[in-house]
């Protein structure tokens, strides 16, 4: 019976080696697939953006030629079964916030060196499952109103209101091109 066991567990090691071979081999053909390049899905949370009733979410093209205006819009959206009053007006402020992918520096915050007030659509109560827009252009200029380089960049909204505390978004990912 012994002898079954060990020869078992000599079989074992080389599967075992095979198996952590094959893993390598896999994560470096996803690497070489994503060309090493960085994305935001290491920035993601599954709370982000819920608060309560409320569910607010970014939206950015997923790429741009360098030195476009991009579109970034913020979206409240009431999840609620009953009309909600998220008191969003002049004392609320809308921020979007771009960072590198690699290394998650800020490159650029609507808020950079003044107070921005949101600009809203609409201001009053929310159906349940309607929503309220919040949008920006941004013209690819960092906090040192240089032009960004081409590259991947991640995007979060934030919005502060009278209604709710502070609250981000998910992370969007904005590929950069040249």
């Amino acid at each position: 019976m012994f002898d079954g066991v060990f020869a078992l567990s000599r079989m074992v090691a080389p599967l075992r080696v095979v198996v952590i071979s094959l893993l390598i081999y896999g994560a470096s053909l996803a690497c070489a697939r994503t060309g090493s390049q960085p994305d935001c899905a290491s920035n993601r949370s599954p709370s982000a953006g819920i608060l309560g009733p409320w569910r607010l979410a970014v939206q950015v093209p997923p790429s741009v030629h360098r030195g476009d205006s991009v579109s970034l819009v913020l979206i409240l959206q009431n999840r609620s079964d009953s009309a909600r009053d998220p008191r969003v007006g002049e004392e609320s402020n809308a921020n979007f916030v771009v960072t590198h992918a690699g290394d998650a520096t800020e490159v650029w915050s609507a808020h950079h060196g003044t107070q921005i007030l949101s600009t809203l659509l609409r201001k009053g109560v929310i159906a349940p499952g309607d929503s309220i827009r919040m949008e920006r252009r941004w013209d690819q200029r960092g906090n040192n109103r240089q032009t960004i380089p081409a590259g991947v960049y991640c995007v979060r909204g934030n919005l502060r209101a009278g209604g709710f505390d502070s609250v981000w978004t998910e992370v969007a990912t904005l590929r950069v091109l040249p």
